[in-house]
């Protein structure tokens, strides 16, 4: 795999223990660790610390929650056109190997792509986690007139292109329904492929509570108008 021009893109807080997998994992497969940033969200453990013993790019968030990490990438990252970003979580659910098969998918010409975790069949994820995420991405099919079965994800790529014209609101957990809103408003070309998904490293954060959060933005957002998401 070329690398030329991919950056590996992980919100943090206080993730050791998964972040440690995660860099150990990029690094096997001789992805340049200098193309790794971590957007650490003020953790108070050892995440940092093992950023910095792997020399990755280190950039501290403004403020609190995945999306104002996202922001905060966005504002202060130098994003280039033809780069490829890749982000997922930092806490070893995700298999940082899979990052090839999204860096391919974009270079065969996509903007958007984005992780469907296999529902049911050695799902990590609880029942009501699971039926949770089922609800949202039916009402996001409502709203958009198109359908996506994963809308939580934590694993996305985007062309650099792409990503410099996208407009990121979200503050916490309701980053992924941006993204998703965002690539369907901008008619941007989207691809959607099935990922493997374990159970994480370290405590949970998501909460019953973060998804209504994520309901009440694409119901916000999505009333606003969009232009629908292009598939191919």
């Amino acid at each position: 795999m070329n690398w030329d021009g991919v950056y590996v893109i992980l919100p943090t807080l206080n993730e050791e223990e998964g972040l440690s997998h995660v860099l150990l994992e990029l690094r096997k497969m001789k992805f340049p660790m200098r193309q790794v940033v971590v957007v650490d969200g003020h953790s108070t453990d050892n995440t940092l610390e093992v950023a910095r013993n792997y020399g990755v790019n280190i950039i501290l968030q403004r403020g609190a929650g995945k999306g104002m990490a996202f922001q905060t990438f966005m504002e202060e990252f130098l994003i280039e056109d033809d780069n490829i970003y890749v982000m997922l979580d930092a806490d070893y659910s995700y298999n940082p190997r899979e990052v090839v098969k999204f860096v391919s998918t974009i270079r065969e010409g996509y903007d958007v792509v984005a992780g469907r975790r296999k529902f049911f069949i050695g799902d990590a994820r609880s029942f009501l986690h699971i039926f949770g995420n089922l609800a949202i991405s039916f009402v996001s099919a409502l709203l958009t007139r198109r359908i996506f079965l994963d809308i939580c994800t934590g694993y996305w790529a985007f062309k650099g292109s792409a990503l410099k014209k996208m407009e990121i609101k979200a503050s916490g957990f309701e980053l992924e329904a941006n993204l998703f809103i965002e690539t369907a408003r901008k008619n941007l070309k989207f691809r959607n492929i099935i990922v493997d998904y374990r159970e994480r490293k370290g405590k949970r954060k998501l909460k019953s509570l973060d998804g209504f959060k994520i309901l009440f933005f694409l119901l916000k957002e999505c009333l606003q108008g969009e232009k629908g998401l292009r598939t191919a």
